[in-house]
């Protein structure tokens, strides 16, 4: 049922199935202490200002039609996450008590609203994203492109922060470390609470910026264009 981080293996892993894609993630508890500065004026210590919360939701700021090439589109499965966990409940019940958890426990850490697209190229491709004997579930070489975006948004940012420290999407901060292509922090280029890994043809981020936890995984697509999807998606979180 888990997913391990599509990183395809650690950077002293070798395998005569090295270049094979690892699409299962995996799922650990991570706990994180978040450390606040405070400023002093005449003597007295005062709490920053918190920062401001977006106000755009998180069906605007995951992965548009215009975002990625014009050889996929997105899957009809897509939608809020209600929607999304919909459709595949018959057809991939792993998958759907995964995304069931995370998002309960999400709404638990103060998550308001959630949006999960997918995009392939064509709907028998599409399908197999969604059922249970579908590339996600399988080691092997895909050779067909697709994306997935999970996209959550928190009442505030000290709650995005925390839930990303907690391993919100089953994904603990610096998971990804270790792993061949792994990047972890500002060197993403995603701010500090992000991490990213890209190997085998396969790219991966998860990150938290202002309110907003975002996870996105591409598949045999170019790095330019990977680079490019994910900057529009953080581009739209202000």
């Amino acid at each position: 049922m888990d997913r391990k981080p599509v990183g395809c293996r650690t950077s002293s892993l070798t395998s005569p199935n090295s270049e094979s894609l690892n699409f299962r993630f995996t799922a650990g508890l991570f706990a994180a202490a978040l450390v606040a500065s405070c400023g002093s004026q005449a003597g007295a210590s005062t709490p920053p200002s918190a920062p401001n919360v977006s106000t755009a939701g998180s069906a605007s700021i995951a992965v548009q039609p215009a975002d990625v090439p014009s050889t996929i589109r997105q899957c009809s499965q897509s939608g809020n996450i209600d929607s999304y966990l919909n459709a595949i409940k018959a057809t991939d019940p792993d998958t759907y008590s995964r995304y069931r958890y995370i998002w309960i426990d999400a709404q638990a850490a103060g998550a308001t609203v959630a949006q999960f697209v997918i995009y392939s190229d064509s709907d028998a491709h599409c399908k197999a994203l969604t059922t249970a004997d579908g590339p996600q579930h399988a080691q092997f070489t895909v050779t067909y492109p697709f994306l997935e975006n999970f996209v959550i948004k928190f009442k505030d940012v000290l709650s995005a922060s925390r839930a990303f420290n907690g391993a919100v999407f089953g994904i603990p901060p610096t998971a990804y470390r270790n792993l061949e292509g792994g990047v972890v922090g500002t060197a993403t280029g995603l701010g500090p609470n992000a991490e990213s890994a890209s190997c085998c043809g396969a790219f991966t981020a998860i990150w938290q910026n202002n309110a907003f936890d975002a996870l996105i995984w591409i598949v045999n697509l170019d790095a330019a264009t990977s680079a490019r999807i994910v900057s529009n998606v953080n581009s739209r979180i202000h």
